[in-house]
C-alpha cells in the first residue's frame, strides 16, 4: 500500500520538516537517509527479497494522484515506479484512485479504493487454503524423504577393492556416467566394458567416490565368478544389518551362512522407498547371458596368463548376471567387464589414453620423479606404452622403487618386449605385449634379489586376486 520500496519523493520535505522540528522538540532523521531514491539500504531489502518473492503472492499497491503538501504544492510521494518492484514472480500492480494520504482512508464500502482492495483480499483467501494445503504437503514430502534416507543409508566402504592413489583423467567418461546414472528416471544402467588393464575398475571407484552424497546407499560387489559375487552379497549383509539392526530378514541371512544373502540384499534394495543407491559390479568378465558366451569373452578380454613362463588357469565358470540384479525398476547400476556382449544398460567402451599428457602425468605421479614432459626417454616410453594405463602405472610404480633413469628402463622395456615374442609368441596383442613387458621388468628385478620372493609371486599368481581369509572355514 504505497510502500516506497525503491524510494520516495517526499523524502526532501520530510528531511525539511524534522529539521523544523528538531527547534522544539528532539527529532531524528536517521530514516528518512534509508528512504531516499535508490538508497543501499532499499537495494539490499530487495535483493533479499527477490529469491524468495516466488513463495508468496504479492500485490503492490500505488497511488494515482498527487498529494498536497503544506508548501502548496501537490507531490507523487511514492511514485507507480517506486511501489512496484518489477521482475518478481507472482506479483501484480494495482492502482488506487487517490493521493497517498487517502489511499488507506475509505468513507464507505462503496469507496472505489476499499472495494478494490477488499476483492483481492478476498481472492488471495480463498486461494490460500489450497497453497497453505501444497505447501504443508511439501513439509510431509521433505520430512518422509528426510526420514527414509536415514532408513535406507549405508556408509560407503571400499573395503576389498585395490584402488590406485594416481587416479587420472577420463573426464569424458565421468561425465558421461553421471549424465546416464543421475538424469534418467527408474533403473538406470551402464556397462563399461574394454581391454583388461584400461581402467575400468579405477573409473568406477572414481565416480563413486565423486558421487557418494548423490547416494543413499553404495554397494561394491566382485563379479569375476558367482562364488566370489556371492561372497560380495554377503559382505554387503553385514553391513546393512550393522547399521540397520532390526532388519529380520536380514538378520536371518546373516546368521544363517548357507542362506541366499544376495535374496536379502535384493529384497532390501527392493524396498519402494530405497530408491537411491548405488550398485558396482566389478570385473563380469565372463558372461552367459542367452547362450554360452565364455569364448567371446575371453576372446574379448585380452586376458593374461602368466609372467614369463605359462601359467594354466581354470577359466572360471560364465553366468547370467541378471538374476543378481534387484528386480524394482530403481536404483543405479555400473557393471565393469572385458566383454562386449553384455546388453543390459547404457554401453560405455574404454579406450586407452588419447592424450599424450596424461600418459605423462600418470608415469610422473606413479614414479614421483618430476619433469618427465622434458625428458626424451619418459616421452618415449609413454609412446611405447601406448595410452595403456595399467602398463603405464606399472612402469611408474617400478621406477619409483629403484634409481634406474628414464633412458635404461627404456631400454629394459625393449628388451623384455623382444624376450616375451621368442617365449610367448601367443600374444598376439600390443596391449597384451606391453602390459607384460612391464610386467616382466619387475619380475625380473625380484628374481635377481631373491629367486624365493619370485617364486612365492609365481605361487600367488594362481590364487583368485579376491580376499581369501573370508572364504577359510576355522574349526
Amino acid at each position: 500500500m504505497g510502500t516506497p520500496h525503491q524510494g520516495g519523493n517526499g523524502v526532501q520535505l520530510g528531511r525539511i520538516l524534522a529539521n523544523v522540528a528538531s527547534l522544539f522538540v528532539a527529532a531524528d532523521d536517521r530514516l528518512l537517509k534509508h528512504l531516499e531514491q535508490d538508497s543501499e539500504w532499499l537495494q539490499q531489502q530487495l535483493g533479499q527479497f527477490a529469491p524468495i518473492s516466488g513463495d508468496f503472492v504479492t500485490k503492490f499497491a500505488y497511488e494515482e494522484y498527487a498529494t498536497p503538501t503544506v508548501l502548496g504544492h501537490s507531490i507523487m510521494v511514492v511514485p507507480r515506479a517506486s511501489a512496484v518492484v518489477p521482475g518478481h514472480a507472482d506479483a501484480e500492480p494495482i492502482v488506487i484512485h487517490a493521493n497517498h494520504t487517502s489511499m488507506v482512508r475509505y468513507p464507505s464500502r462503496q469507496n472505489s479504493g476499499y472495494m478494490t482492495v477488499s476483492e483481492n483480499l478476498q481472492i488471495m483467501a480463498m486461494d490460500a487454503k489450497e497453497h497453505v494445503q501444497q505447501r504443508w504437503e511439501r513439509e510431509k514430502r521433505v520430512d518422509d524423504g528426510r526420514s527414509n534416507a536415514a532408513r535406507f543409508t549405508l556408509s560407503l566402504s571400499l573395503s576389498g577393492v585395490t584402488e590406485t592413489s594416481h587416479f587420472i583423467a577420463r573426464e569424458e567418461e565421468l561425465i558421461l556416467m553421471r549424465q546416464v546414472l543421475h538424469t534418467q528416471p527408474g533403473r538406470r544402467t551402464i556397462v563399461v566394458h574394454g581391454l583388461g588393464g584400461m581402467g575400468k575398475t579405477q573409473l568406477a571407484i572414481a565416480y563413486m567416490k565423486r558421487h557418494r552424497n548423490d547416494y543413499s546407499a553404495s554397494i561394491w560387489l566382485n563379479a569375476r565368478d558367482e562364488t566370489s559375487l556371492n561372497q560380495s552379497f554377503r559382505n554387503a549383509a553385514r553391513r546393512i544389518l550393522q547399521e540397520h539392526p532390526l532388519l529380520s530378514y536380514m538378520q536371518s541371512a546373516v546368521a544363517d551362512k548357507d542362506s541366499d544373502a544376495s535374496m536379502a540384499v535384493k529384497r532390501w534394495l527392493d524396498e519402494p522407498r530405497n530408491d537411491q543407491w548405488l550398485l558396482i559390479y566389478d570385473n563380469y568378465d565372463h558372461p552367459k547371458m542367452g547362450g554360452d558366451l565364455g569364448a567371446t569373452a575371453a576372446r574379448d578380454s585380452g586376458s593374461p596368463g602368466r609372467l614369463v613362463e605359462e601359467v594354466d588357469q581354470p577359466v572360471p565358470e560364465g553366468y547370467d548376471i541378471r538374476r543378481y540384479l534387484p528386480d524394482a525398476h530403481q536404483g543405479a547400476v555400473i557393471v565393469t567387464t572385458r566383454s562386449s556382449t553384455v546388453h543390459i544398460g547404457e554401453l560405455l567402451r574404454l579406450r586407452k589414453l588419447r592424450n599424450m599428457e596424461d600418459s605423462l602425468r600418470i608415469l610422473e605421479s606413479t614414479s614421483a620423479r618430476k619433469g618427465t614432459q622434458d625428458d626424451a626417454a619418459a616421452v618415449a616410453l609413454a609412446r611405447k606404452l601406448d595410452g595403456l594405463p595399467l602398463a603405464l602405472s606399472t612402469a611408474g610404480t617400478y621406477l619409483a622403487q629403484v634409481s634406474t633413469s628414464w633412458g635404461q628402463y627404456l631400454q629394459d622395456y625393449e628388451s623384455a618386449w623382444n624376450q616375451l615374442q621368442k617365449l610367448s609368441p601367443q600374444l598376439l596383442t600390443y596391449e597384451n605385449r606391453a602390459m607384460y613387458s612391464t610386467w616382466n621388468i619387475s619380475y625380473e628385478s625380484i628374481r635377481r634379489r631373491s629367486e624365493s620372493a619370485a617364486m612365492l609371486l609365481r605361487f600367488g599368481s594362481t590364487f583368485d586376486s579376491g580376499p581369501k581369509w573370508d572364504r577359510v572355514e576355522w574349526v
